[in-house]
């Protein structure tokens, strides 16, 4: 989906970190992601399996740093847990031809 203020959200992000960026959103960034489909992310339920998975952040540039990573079914869901930022890694956006 797209915000009213144009910021991308791409794949299973559990809304409490939509909702979280939007509120302070990254300098020189354009939204977040979830690669693939994770057993156990929101919209992906499947019993009580649960694969952990990372919330990266699209960057103006073309790279993607780390936003959150989701260790847990709790980590989605609970808001009085905190779930530290990892922006440390940096990596270009690989993308592939047909």
């Amino acid at each position: 989906g797209i915000s009213k203020d144009g910021y991308i959200f791409e794949g299973h992000i559990p809304a409490r970190f939509i909702k979280e960026y939007l509120k302070n959103p990254i300098s020189g960034s354009i939204g977040l992601s979830v690669p693939g489909m994770p057993v156990g992310s929101p919209g992906m339920e499947v019993g009580d399996k649960f694969l952990p998975y990372r919330i990266l952040t699209l960057m103006k540039d073309g790279s993607v740093e780390l936003y959150k990573t989701i260790d847990t079914v709790a980590d989605q869901y609970n808001r009085d847990q905190k779930v530290p930022s990892n922006r440390t890694t940096k990596k270009p956006l690989k993308t592939t031809s047909r």
